[in-house]
């Protein structure tokens, strides 16, 4: 220590110090994002379970003063900048040019930096989803009384028929206005914690109520069930807890109990996100 420094004057060195060795760890990180990209060849840059990982390992080994939800947010730039770095990123927002709404759930989650387009209509961001110009589409939290479902638009087959991702905003440090669902061709994995969406397509018309039960008999604990508006077509989107792929042995169970469903899908799934709870230091 320099005797000439007043205390004050030390103290901020110190922290000049801590600064130049958070920056060098930045710049050290940057650099195993290109080894990574290498390695991983092809593969994709977006993978939103590993995010909310790292974000839920971060949050709980964190201690002091310093707000969680704070090291949450840097650490979403730095994931954000990360993906960036190993790919080009866009996003889609369903909105009116210049609203704020999903738009602004985009950028708190994604970096302000990143890319953004609103799109004016729920097929236009799905569309920007599967022919690449996006890498992420942002769509609104589903409704019961939503004339024009836009979840039914996922209910088709093959690789370019974006999938829901996350549930935004992630970290929530009080109850959001507004929450969104992220969708794109990025494969997503278990996190542990998570819940899913299905599509659940009938013979006939059946009730919600009948159709929970048929749901809970199959080992699927139903919290939402939001029915299409068209009677024609017999499809509810059903919001169930845990990690759903399209390949789960549930389906298989719950179309074999008996007649009265003609298709079930998995729409995807997503980390349960970080709550006031999770974050409050105390």
């Amino acid at each position: 220590m320099d005797s000439k420094l007043t205390p004050l004057a030390q103290l901020r060195l110190e922290i000049d110090s801590i600064d130049d060795q958070l920056h060098d760890l930045i710049m050290q990180r940057s650099q195993l994002v290109d080894r990574v990209t290498a390695a991983k060849g092809r593969g994709t840059a977006l993978r939103p379970a590993r995010e909310a990982l790292i974000l839920r390992r971060l949050v709980g080994r964190h201690k002091g003063k310093f707000p969680r939800s704070v090291v949450a947010r840097i650490w979403r730039e730095i994931i954000a900048a990360s993906t960036a770095q190993q790919v080009h990123f866009a996003v889609a927002a369903l909105g009116a040019p210049g609203a704020s709404g999903l738009a602004e759930i985009a950028r708190s989650h994604f970096g302000v930096l990143t890319p953004l387009s609103q799109m004016g209509t729920a097929a236009g961001v799905i569309r920007a989803v599967s022919d690449g110009s996006a890498r992420v589409g942002l769509l609104p939290w589903p409704t019961v009384d939503d004339l024009h479902p836009w979840w039914s638009l996922l209910a088709g087959e093959g690789p370019n028929v974006p999938r829901i991702v996350a549930r935004l905003p992630f970290v929530q440090s009080s109850p959001p206005v507004e929450e969104a669902l992220a969708i794109s061709l990025s494969p997503n994995e278990p996190t542990g914690t998570d819940n899913s969406f299905l599509m659940v397509q009938c013979d006939g018309e059946m009730s919600r109520g009948a159709l929970k039960d048929r749901l809970d008999a199959a080992g699927l604990s139903s919290s939402e069930i939001f029915s299409h508006p068209d009677k024609a077509e017999h499809s509810h989107l059903v919001h169930v807890g845990g990690y759903v792929d399209r390949e789960a042995p549930v389906f298989a169970e719950l179309l074999g109990r008996g007649t009265g469903f003609g298709k079930a899908i998995s729409l995807g799934s997503y980390a349960v996100p970080l709550t006031a709870k999770d974050l409050d230091a105390a």
